[in-house]
């Protein structure tokens, strides 16, 4: 009798161990799983966009007093102009600058994440038009809203050619496009002309010597990188007195993960 009860219990014994095991091999796998899921994420970056892979952000490099240098994200408004001018290899240049503003429509009015930027924005970067026509985001006053934001302000109503407001100044919008995907390293609530900041006196856009926008670049296709990358060396020297700053291309796909101690970084974009 004793042998039989050694014998049922070392059955259940082994019965509970091939549980334990079965448990730890799917707590196991399931860790695995979530840890590919986030790591993809992390690594589909920006990937959305449209020739992602030729489209980089400039960086400049300052010379510091010691003779290190510090990057930072912003650029001399003018470095755009010389670069499209200059430079048979790119396709498009944007600039553009992020701030918070008081945007509102009649009576409604809340605190929002803009961006001031070029025309060429939405050719640069992937974000599908819901309604409206982008040939229109040209010159002041116009402006495009995220879906969101325009639920927002206008419910189940159209935006399209409603007026927003922003420190005054009317702004037509000239379309809606689809909230940027969760992730994209751009992230807004509307996006405005930069010839309206201009406008307003809140940039000049005619100056070497005043950092005050991010700038991007979007290569045409097979184009060699090298050899853009040669024309910007010594480039501000050229242009801004006594300066010993150099420039450097950051690709966009990189941007996510491998921004750290670049000041001014805007793509903290929340």
């Amino acid at each position: 009798m004793l042998k039989n009860y050694w014998k049922t219990t070392l059955r259940h014994l082994k019965s509970i161990y091939s549980l334990i095991n079965l448990l730890g091999l799917t707590v196991s796998l399931s860790v695995f799983v979530l840890i590919y899921v986030w790591v993809d994420d992390e690594l589909s970056f920006d990937k959305f966009h449209e020739g992602h892979e030729r489209i980089y952000r400039i960086i400049q490099d300052r010379m510091q007093p010691d003779g290190s240098f510090n990057s930072v994200a912003l650029l001399p408004p003018m470095l755009h102009d010389y670069i499209l001018a200059n430079n048979k290899q790119v396709e498009e240049a944007c600039r553009f600058s992020k701030m918070k503003l008081l945007l509102s429509h009649e009576e409604k009015a809340f605190y929002k994440q803009g961006i001031s930027a070029d025309p060429s924005f939405f050719k640069m970067f992937t974000f599908p038009l819901i309604e409206g026509d982008l040939s229109q985001f040209v010159g002041p006053d116009k402006i495009v809203l995220t879906a969101s934001t325009a639920q927002t302000y206008f419910g189940s109503e159209k935006a399209l050619g409603k007026t927003m407001k922003i420190s005054s100044r009317d702004l037509t919008v000239v379309g809606v496009m689809q909230d940027a995907p969760t992730n994209s390293t751009l992230k807004f609530d509307f996006v405005f002309t930069i010839e309206t900041s201009k406008q307003l006196g809140w940039v000049n856009l005619d100056v070497w010597n005043w950092s005050t926008h991010h700038l991007w670049i979007k290569l045409k296709p097979n184009e060699s990188l090298s050899a853009f990358e040669a024309t910007l060396k010594n480039l501000l020297q050229k242009n801004i007195k006594d300066s010993k700053d150099e420039l450097h291309l950051q690709p966009l796909a990189r941007i996510h993960l491998y921004s750290n101690g670049i000041d001014y970084d805007a793509p903290e974009w929340g």
